[in-house]
């Protein structure tokens, strides 16, 4: 494969900057398992890295869905399933095979899916609703009404997240009542890293990230990191940074906070044109000036950009760590080594991803990787090249 044979670009970093990527923790949170990609941004951390394997090589299109209406945000997976919002419809598909294995109608507008155990956790109005299989429908079991403003959830180890405005909420399926509740107004979708969840709270003119006891939701630190606004707002927590998407969503602002033992220390914003991937003390992401760049707490060290490689920039959505391989959505590198493994523009009978992709790769276990093309019509899963 021509691809596999290239080395990266010179302003693209050597093995040892990005190493921290590979020795991050495994703990709570901090990485996704093999077949289990619970949100749209993987695990409970929202730092987008998986303990799976990624293809080494690309052998083009496995499968493929097609979606009815348009894929409304990333596939979620869990054990060999993935759950797709089509339109106004939950399909739950078999990742091995593509095979239809149950559709239900939702009643969604905020459709950025998490699940847990093999259930799907959406918000429908007010209301937080989980849906499991049953035959070849998906069915509500339970619900709970987050009230006017309910932010998204997020969930781990059968532990629910929910921003509302009456507090975050910690719930758990089949209970009436959270477990417990820190009192305030809360938005967005928080982030869960080890011992805690990290939160965005209305302080009245503005905005803070919170830091609670998973235990009992006691806040052990909090900052400021921007302007309150009603709705929105986003976490993405590692072991020394957190990055919140600040409300409007459109501007692409990022606050960069520092976490050191129990504080948090606001340091600087920034536009990415990208979710960030993170590290243990570092984040990837496009920044404004469509260059891939390595984004530490008080320094930006450029890798690639579009005026260079636009190959390797125009089309591409966030990145996923996978092991030792970051997947830039239609390019896969070993960026410690220094080299690009695949890219699915080196096989011609692969058109889907001529305009890249409309989100993220899902990695939905060993080698297999689940893609939606521009334009959201339609779900790929992709893998490698069979030899011999």
């Amino acid at each position: 494969m021509l691809t596999s044979n290239l080395t990266m670009p010179r302003g693209l970093l050597a093995g040892l900057l990005l190493a921290t990527f590979a020795a991050a923790s495994e703990t709570d949170g901090g990485h996704a398992p093999p077949r289990r990609w619970t949100h749209a941004c993987g695990p409970a951390s929202g730092s987008a890295r998986s303990l799976a394997r990624a293809p080494r090589t690309f052998g083009g299109v496995l499968w493929t869905y097609k979606a009815r209406d348009v894929i409304a945000a990333p596939p979620v997976t869990w054990d060999g399933v993935a759950f797709v919002i089509d339109g106004q419809s939950l399909v739950a598909l078999d990742t091995a095979t593509g095979k239809l294995l149950a559709r239900t109608k939702v009643d969604t507008a905020s459709p950025r899916p998490a699940c847990w155990d093999d259930a799907v956790f959406l918000r429908e109005g007010s209301r937080l609703v989980q849906y499991r299989r049953q035959g070849r429908r998906l069915v509500k079991r339970w619900s709970f009404d987050g009230g006017p403003g309910a932010g998204r959830p997020r969930v781990l180890d059968g532990e629910i997240y929910l921003p509302t405005e009456r507090g975050l909420l910690r719930l758990r399926a089949g209970s009436k009542r959270p477990a417990w509740t820190a009192s305030g107004k809360y938005r967005g979708e928080p982030a869960i890293y080890r011992d805690h969840v990290y939160a965005l709270r209305d302080a009245g003119e503005t905005l803070q990230l919170v830091m609670h006891r998973r235990t009992d939701g006691v806040a052990i630190a909090e900052c400021d990191v921007g302007s309150a606004a009603r709705t929105g707002g986003r976490v993405v927590v590692t072991e020394g940074i957190a990055a919140v998407l600040l409300p409007p969503h459109e501007r692409q602002i990022w606050s960069l906070v520092q976490i050191a033992g129990k504080t948090l220390k606001p340091v600087r914003k920034k536009k990415l044109l990208t979710q960030p991937m993170g590290g243990r003390q570092q984040l990837l992401a496009l920044n404004d000036k469509s260059v891939w760049t390595i984004i530490r707490l008080n320094k930006d060290v450029p890798m690639v950009s579009k005026k260079l490689r636009p190959d390797l920039v125009v089309g591409a959505p966030s990145s996923v760590f996978l092991k030792e391989i970051t997947c830039f959505g239609t390019w896969a590198s070993n960026v410690n080594a220094n080299r690009i493994l695949w890219h699915v523009n080196e096989r011609k009978d692969t058109t889907e991803f001529r305009h890249g992709l409309h989100f993220a790769a899902v990695p939905a276990g060993h080698e297999l990787l689940l893609m939606v093309p521009r334009g959201a019509k339609s779900l790929c899963a992709v893998g490698p090249e069979e030899i011999g």
